[in-house]
């Protein structure tokens, strides 16, 4: 196995070579097959755009508020935590919300346990979902990764930018680069979060300038994502899920997310020291075999893991190895108060709205 780096515990990538070909290349100069993808993309992704700007593609109507939160890159700009952030502003505004998602087990028990009792709605008919959250009390969904998701209306759109990439990465179409949309899609966001793992303060703030430059008018946010606490997984009533770990010391990080590097470096800074890193594909489920050598190499010291990995190892690994989670909390940095009375604002005249469309029977 490759060593990640002086220090730092063994490796196991588990992607597949094209994938970490591809990833490689996006942060230098991709081969002539990239670039040919990534044309052909941008033609599709311009030619879908076009449908609904013409009125060619229509979106179905929501029956309540929706906030969309959503990136231009593929995976790992915060949009999850981000997500659950806006609902509890929602929520501190007076305004029971829900979340809706595409329906991924992890990202239904992610939100669930950040979520704090609010209805978590998965399917991937999301106008199905936002009705059904209407029906559990919900008066506005928030749409996680919703951004390119056209085919339901909403009424305000968040785009979560991240400034790991910014600087580091051009803006490139996959597969020659992370972007699922070219810079021009940035119009249609009502408000942009600028998000930061990896990228320091100044990074972030220098990308927050440049979306005023070409946003003048949308209000721009920044947020940290940093590491939490270590705790319990939840296995069982041994176990209960956010229970402190004092002590931890897992020989095994496990991490099937977008973006590991970030994760692998935020284990390290809260003073663990496994001793092998597995990487897999994102939302990605280790092999039988090397489950067997996950379970033998962290017998009694355990598998430290993502809060969406640990849904998946949960009833994978056997009982006697400790699962535990770094978690991720949000801090603001910058325009927390501004977003959250801007938000609050346009869902209640979306709601006002709503109800001037469809006058109760008392009304006149």
């Amino acid at each position: 196995m490759p060593a990640e780096g002086p220090g730092g515990p063994a490796v196991l990538d588990e992607r597949g070579r094209a994938e970490r070909r591809a990833r490689r290349a996006w942060e230098g100069r991709p081969g002539a097959g990239l670039r040919a993808g990534s044309l052909l993309y941008g033609l599709g992704v311009r030619a879908w755009s076009w449908a609904w700007e013409t009125g060619l593609a229509r979106a179905a109507a929501a029956p309540i508020p929706v906030v969309s939160v959503g990136g231009v890159t593929v995976g790992g700009s915060g949009k999850t935590p981000l997500a659950a952030a806006l609902a509890r502003m929602l929520e501190a505004g007076g305004i029971p919300a829900a979340v809706v998602t595409r329906g991924f087990p992890d990202e239904l028990a992610l939100h669930a346990r950040l979520g704090g009792g609010r209805p978590v709605v998965g399917h991937r008919d999301r106008t199905r979902a936002v009705r059904e959250a209407m029906a559990r009390g919900a008066r506005a969904a928030v749409l996680d990764d919703g951004f390119q998701h056209r085919r339901l209306a909403r009424d305000v759109d968040v785009v979560a930018l991240d400034a790991d990439f910014a600087g580091r990465v051009p803006w490139r179409l996959l597969p020659a680069g992370p972007y699922r949309e070219p810079p021009g899609a940035l119009g249609r966001a009502d408000r942009v979060v600028v998000t930061r793992r990896e990228a320091g303060p100044a990074s972030a703030g220098r990308l927050a300038a440049w979306v005023r430059r070409r946003l003048p008018g949308v209000p721009v946010a920044r947020c940290a994502l940093e590491p939490g606490r270590v705790v319990a997984a939840g296995r069982g009533p041994a176990e209960p899920a956010g229970a402190a770990a004092p002590g931890a010391d897992p020989a095994v990080v496990l991490a099937g997310v977008m973006k590991p590097r970030p994760f692998l470096a935020a284990v390290r800074a809260a003073g663990l020291a496994p001793e092998i890193a597995v990487v897999l594909p994102d939302h990605g489920v280790p092999r039988a075999d090397l489950l067997d050598a996950i379970a033998a190499r962290a017998r009694r010291r355990g598998v430290v893991t993502t809060a969406k990995d640990a849904v998946r190892l949960s009833g994978l690994l056997p009982a006697d190895v400790p699962l535990l989670v770094l978690e991720e909390r949000l801090t603001w940095e910058e325009g927390e108060d501004e977003l959250r009375a801007g938000l609050v604002a346009a869902v209640l005249r979306a709601e006002g709205r709503r109800v001037g469309d469809h006058p109760t029977s008392e009304a006149g």
